[in-house]
């Protein structure tokens, strides 16, 4: 086989398992969320957002993509982001989807809570949207409830 020969084998090697095909996915979801201590809203809360993938650490001890403060009312708004992508995977690539959440109230105190994991074929392919009434004193596996987050954010 002469250069270009081993050239163009090198070429396919590479790039096996992904196609081009431009495609706008959901690389983080938008929040829309309340948080209370004890039935009372709570103002100044630092909320952050971090995807997990499957990191097992704490959703607190990652850095953070997203922050937003709540306002007087409890209230908070972690914009979503759309992003194009030209390649697709064409052999499976299997994710985890989990996203994460760090509660910092104004005194210091930190609460991290994370999403049920989903199954999702493809790399990092999110929820558009979801919402979260959050109360920091229920226990730490429910300090979130969630609604919404079921769609999968790949095509549209």
């Amino acid at each position: 086989m002469n250069s270009s020969g081993w050239l163009v084998c090198a070429f396919v090697l590479a790039s096996a398992g992904c196609l081009p095909y431009p495609h706008q996915y959901q690389h983080r979801p938008r929040v829309e969320g309340h948080v209370t201590e004890g039935e009372v809203d709570r103002e100044g809360v630092r909320v952050s957002l971090r995807w997990l993938g499957g990191d097992q650490r704490s959703p607190c001890d990652r850095a953070a993509e997203i922050v937003a403060i709540t306002d007087a009312t409890g209230h908070f708004v972690l914009e979503g982001e759309r992003r194009l992508r030209l390649w697709i995977f064409a052999v499976p690539a299997h994710s985890v989807e989990i996203w994460g959440f760090c509660f910092e109230t104004p005194g210091g105190r930190q609460t991290a809570w994370a999403t049920p994991w989903r199954y999702r074929a493809g790399p990092r392919y999110g929820p558009r949207s979801f919402e979260l009434d959050c109360d920091l004193t229920r226990r730490l596996a429910a300090v979130c409830l969630m609604r919404g987050g079921g769609e999968y954010g790949k095509f549209g």
